[in-house]
């Protein structure tokens, strides 16, 4: 059995809550449900399939992940190299 990351906090009359983290191919997911899924269709709108696109602040990688899925080429970028967990993608760090 895998142990998950779980928050778990106790309310009264003491009933556990636990709270699973949105993840998307094991990366944590800070945007609220189906933003992302929303901003690619809105990129689809205006970009061709193999455009190349930037992402400013990429946190782990979550969004980013998802465009070379649909065709898109990537750039992230963000101010922490050590969240950002994607092997294989071109990263530009600022400080």
């Amino acid at each position: 059995m895998v142990a998950e990351n779980r928050n778990v906090s106790l309310s009264p009359p003491f009933v556990i809550r636990q709270e699973i983290p949105n993840c998307y191919k094991g990366l944590r997911v800070f945007a609220a449900p189906g933003v992302h899924q929303e901003a690619i269709a809105i990129i689809k709108q205006f970009l061709e399939v193999d455009a190349r696109v930037i992402e400013v602040g990429a946190g782990a990688g979550a969004f980013i992940m998802r465009l070379p899925e649909t065709g898109y080429q990537v750039v992230a970028s963000g101010i922490n190299p050590d969240t950002f967990a994607l092997k294989g993608c071109r990263m530009l760090y600022s400080i």
